[in-house]
């Protein structure tokens, strides 16, 4: 009898110490972003641009007299270059040692605590929970490829309305594998890995065959890219003010497209999909 009220016991306290750990977790990652946008203000204020997305396919910082080089000149990403103001300056200092320094602000408790690539081209690399709006012609969005960069003054839509950061997609059956190709190079791997493309993709009969997800166990698509997380119901979002915000998976793809073009003159309107 005693056994029987423990496990019923058991079985009640289960999902609320789950629900506590998923609060918790949560909240860090939302206190992950604000850091990142902090970060990503004071580079505004000291160089007057973001960060550029860099370019692809590259892992390793590169210098200019010995130095990193700085936004338009630098080809890794933009988590690279926004490392001297999230008190990692030592780190962004030493491009030899930056692929594999685990990062703690770039990775979400709910998916995975600090880690660094397990195969790939790229093993040993520190891999990284949190991807950039990407570029996507003909609509301008927060990060744009090496030699580009966003101002402030660009955001004519209003930096309220802009996402600038989300957690990315990825596949938890192949996590840190090097497998996912979206997960593959590490954080300073230039705009192929730290930014995803954002609009509605459709296959050759019009269906759409991308949108924000949450992120799959078993039977995983690698490479699908796009914004999503292990939360449920939604990914959380910094945009361009600062703001964190949580972008549910049933937001419409107009609404999505809209937040995340930094001067498409498209209003946002679906409000109920940001929490």
């Amino acid at each position: 009898m005693v056994i029987a009220i423990v496990v019923v016991l058991f079985g009640l306290l289960l999902p609320a110490v789950q629900m506590a750990r998923e609060a918790a977790a949560r909240s860090q990652c939302r206190n992950n972003l604000k850091q990142i946008g902090l970060a990503l203000h004071m580079h505004h204020d000291t160089y007057q641009f973001f960060p550029s997305a860099g370019t692809n396919g590259v892992t390793v910082p590169n210098t200019v007299s010995s130095s990193p080089a700085i936004g338009p000149y630098q080809q890794c990403s933009w988590l690279y270059q926004t490392l001297p103001f999230l008190e990692q300056q030592a780190v962004w200092n030493n491009p030899q040692i930056a692929p594999s320094a685990l990062i703690k602000t770039y990775f979400c408790s709910s998916r995975r605590g600090p880690m660094v690539l397990r195969g790939g081209p790229h093993a040993g690399n520190a891999a990284n929970d949190y991807s950039g709006s990407a570029w996507k012609a003909p609509i301008q969005t927060f990060f744009q490829p090496s030699p580009n960069v966003v101002r402030f003054a660009q955001i004519s839509d209003g930096s309220s309305n802009t996402l600038a950061v989300g957690e990315k997609n990825l596949c938890l059956a192949i996590l840190g594998s090097g497998l996912d190709l979206n997960d593959d190079d590490g954080y300073t791997g230039g705009a192929d890995d730290d930014t995803v493309s954002f609009l509605t993709v459709k296959d050759a009969n019009g269906n759409v065959i991308y949108q924000p997800a949450l992120d799959l166990r078993g039977s995983c698509t690698s490479g699908t890219g796009g914004f999503g997380s292990s939360h449920p119901g939604h990914f959380n979002a910094l945009f361009a003010d600062g703001s964190i915000h949580g972008i549910n998976y049933s937001v419409s793809l107009l609404t999505f497209n809209a937040v995340c073009g930094i001067n498409d003159g498209i209003s946002i309107g679906d409000v109920d999909n940001l929490q």
